[in-house]
């Protein structure tokens, strides 16, 4: 099921829901994280251009989408998935074909991994970075960061 605000299209709780004592951390490790590649477009910009536009385009959309679908952002797996669909829209740029590939690769194996898990914790959440960051590597993402 998927929902769009902004032209977000969001994946509809999917996968174990956060526990209301790490709900709060994981809301704002997304604000934090929102807020600063947003605030630093121009910084990343200038090390690898448009990269820095994109990231703050899709920040943008998920902050805005937070607001009317709170109870969807519980859900880490359906924001995982919702932003490797998000970066999957822009594979065929030109510009940021290569960064949105990775990034999408990233995001559903990370989203994938989540779902299946009984609990989230920790341990679940850096072991699905990592795997999601090995499969990414080894679909040939692992050159420097470039668009």
């Amino acid at each position: 099921m998927e929902c769009t605000s902004d032209q977000f299209k969001l994946v509809t709780r999917v996968g174990p829901k956060c526990e209301p004592e790490s709900l709060e951390t994981w809301l704002k490790i997304l604000e934090f994280t929102c807020q600063v590649l947003i605030n630093c477009e121009h910084q990343i910009n200038l090390y690898s251009q448009p990269c820095g536009s994109l990231l703050a385009e899709i920040a943008e959309k998920l902050k805005k989408a937070k607001v009317p679908h709170k109870k969807t952002f519980s859900y880490p797996a359906s924001i995982f998935y919702s932003l490797g669909l998000e970066f999957g829209r822009n594979i065929d740029s030109v510009d940021s074909g290569k960064i949105s590939a990775g990034l999408a690769v990233l995001f559903i194996k990370w989203g994938a991994f989540l779902e299946n898990e009984k609990v989230l914790n920790y341990e679940s959440w850096i072991s699905g970075f990592s795997d999601s960051l090995i499969c990414a590597e080894t679909l040939g993402w692992s050159e420097p960061m470039c668009c």
